[in-house]
């Protein structure tokens, strides 16, 4: 007698479907409830069961959405969460844990401004010196930059000038950033710019006489304990390294990619790319909270707010840090980091004494979308719990349902840049807390920059990814430019609008055509012939077919009793008939035994737009 299914996971809980844009995945399809906490307040912290609980719950939602990675939070100098998730390297199922190597990205950059303020307070520099003090031929447009240019992203260099992992020398790295032209004025507005920090580590290596990597060592990284931080000191053992993935591509570790003896190429070092892991950085917060490091006057420097980032940013560029003021009047410092399939994410409340780091090794989960949320969890303030699957929802939907309503006018709006038809779609729309919050004015120069470069736009798409949020992904007529929209609504009637984001995007992946149920034919899904196999591949043929009768036929003879009745075979049918039309032209992407009697299937369609992650158990008889 054939092994039943006795628990399969996915079935009305946990299918995940995720629509990807070139940027990884935005959402998840199927609406599920959204959860929110209540707070005690920015004033006091939750208790901490309580915040344990709410991390646990989150972190397992977006875990089975595909993260994985690791989170460390502390409070008040204990660390209350730190758990690994997933694999750091799927191929050889090495898990990835609290001590798993993993790269930093931008998070570099405070490393860098560290070791100019140390050899600053050696004596071996000034801040305020201009580069043609360290540069040779330094061309006229250059003279005037300073190494507070540099480190404020304010010198009007470009953002880069190369692939990260291109072999060029250090001469030949300056020879090129004299070279390229400015893309402005010294000083006159900050410009994200990963070529000022190279050129910072360039500095540092002349200065000290030792490498970017030897330097940090001895003066940052040994001093704070941090055993495991580096670009090649701690000659680090294959195992403990992070692989990086997208669309199920393995890229592999940094060091599978061209690199000198010392650390990467210049087009990267100094700017990104160094490795730690999440104990690290916690003792890199505590040594930056004592004088083992940099000194009062050194640390003033390094985290104050000398510049805004952006024209319309309200955070603050320090020496390597972004520098906010949080709703509760405290100081956060931070930085995140990352590349196509590796993110990471650093947030220091020096005011509260809280730390969170959280890094991610595939590009369609990646940890930068998640830190702000986890913040909010660990004050206790409400949060969204990630719905496991999101809705579609088609023109027509959104013009019946009211936030859809709202949704569609704010589209429409954003085309005019009348003032009293923009200031009627505000008082109309917008939930009255946050119509109070500002004057009319306010929100009318919130409106204008997003009116006046996106315009009129064409709507791709509408997802619902939770109850009370709404993300339209819609083309600019003007300038042919993708953007994505997310409003934000009030819990309670009437709904109105509450928050507003929006960030360029890519277009929505096209859906291709669907054969007509019956007509797809059989397949050959190669699983092994086990009872584990032949049960998947049996689920595999009911989803393929789209037939009511081999569904039913497979609740019937594939689940125990048990598990076929705890739901109205309705409610099953209708699940096998979503997967059904989400995954046109069904792939098998990987299969995987996670257990004696359970396994994992992960499908996708050959669109590229969808992926289902599937978990199921066998009974043991």
């Amino acid at each position: 007698m054939k092994a039943r299914i006795t628990r399969m996971i996915s079935l009305m809980v946990i299918f995940v479907i995720q629509f990807y844009f070139l940027t990884g995945a935005l959402a998840s399809a199927m609406p599920f409830a959204s959860r929110s906490q209540n707070s005690p307040g920015f004033s006091q912290a939750a208790p901490k069961e309580q915040v344990i609980k709410n991390l646990n719950e989150y972190m397992d939602r977006i875990a089975f959405l595909g993260f994985s990675g690791v989170l460390l939070v502390a409070m008040d100098d204990e660390i209350i969460f730190s758990r690994g998730y997933g694999m750091a390297d799927r191929s050889r199922n090495i898990p990835f844990t609290t001590e798993t190597v993993t790269t930093t990205g931008s998070i570099t950059k405070q490393f860098t401004g560290a070791a100019i303020l140390k050899l600053e307070m050696m004596g071996k520099l000034s801040v305020q010196d201009p580069i043609t003090k360290y540069f040779d031929n330094v061309p006229s447009d250059k003279k005037d930059i300073s190494l507070h240019h540099l480190l404020t992203h304010t010198a009007g260099l470009r953002p880069a000038l190369g692939y990260d992992f291109a072999e060029i020398s250090r001469e030949e790295y300056i020879e090129l950033a004299m070279s390229t032209p400015l893309n402005r004025a010294p000083g006159e507005l900050y410009e994200y710019s990963n070529v000022g920090f190279s050129l910072l580590a360039a500095i540092v290596e002349q200065v000290s006489g030792q490498s970017y990597d030897a330097f940090v060592h001895e003066h940052l990284f040994k001093p704070a304990g941090m055993t495991k931080t580096g670009y090649a000191v701690p000659n680090w053992h294959r195992d403990e390294m992070a692989h990086g993935y997208r669309g199920g591509r393995d890229w592999g570790t940094f060091l599978d990619h061209p690199r000198a003896e010392d650390g990467p190429y210049w087009h990267l070092r100094g700017n990104g790319g160094i490795l730690t892991t999440v104990g690290d950085m916690l003792r890199w917060h505590t040594a930056l909270e004592g004088d083992a490091i940099l000194s009062e006057d050194a640390k003033k420097k390094y985290y104050h707010p000398h510049v805004p980032e952006g024209p319309r940013a309200s955070s603050h560029y320090g020496y390597g840090w972004s520098i906010v003021t949080t709703p509760r009047g405290t100081k956060l410092i931070t930085h995140n980091g990352g590349n196509p399939y590796f993110a990471a994410d650093f947030l220091r409340y020096v005011d509260e004494g809280a730390v969170i780091v959280i890094a991610s090794n595939p590009a369609e989960q990646r940890a930068t979308r998640h830190s702000r949320q986890i913040a909010r969890i660990a004050f206790g303030y409400e949060y969204t719990l990630p719905p496991l699957v999101v809705e579609t929802m088609s023109e027509t939907e959104l013009q019946e349902d009211l936030m859809g309503r709202s949704a569609l006018a704010f589209l429409e709006i954003l085309g005019t840049q009348d003032e009293e038809s923009t200031s009627r779609f505000i008082r109309e729309h917008y939930a009255s807390s946050y119509l109070n919050s500002a004057p009319m004015d306010s929100h009318l120069k919130s409106l204008k920059p997003d009116q006046e470069e996106i315009g009129a736009a064409e709507l791709g798409q509408s997802v619902r990814t939770s109850d009370h949020v709404i993300e339209l992904t819609v083309q600019s007529k003007k300038n042919g430019e993708w953007w994505l929209i997310k409003l934000i609504f009030e819990k309670e009637p009437p709904h109105g609008i509450s928050g507003i984001g929006m960030r360029d995007t890519q277009p929505p992946v096209a859906k291709s055509e669907k054969a007509e149920k019956g007509d797809r034919g059989k397949r050959e899904w190669g699983l092994p012939d086990s009872s584990t196999g032949r049960r998947a591949s049996e689920f595999l043929d009911a989803v393929y077919s789209g037939e009511e009768s081999v569904i039913r036929n497979f609740i019937e003879e594939s689940m125990t009793k048990e598990f076929a009745s705890q739901f109205p075979i309705e409610e099953h049918l209708s699940l096998f008939e979503q997967l059904y039309d989400e995954l046109d032209e069904i792939e098998l992407l990987g299969a995987e035994k996670t257990g004696p009697f359970s396994a994992e299937i992960l499908l996708g369609s050959k669109s590229g737009g969808n992926r289902i992650r599937v978990q199921f158990e066998l009974e043991p008889e």
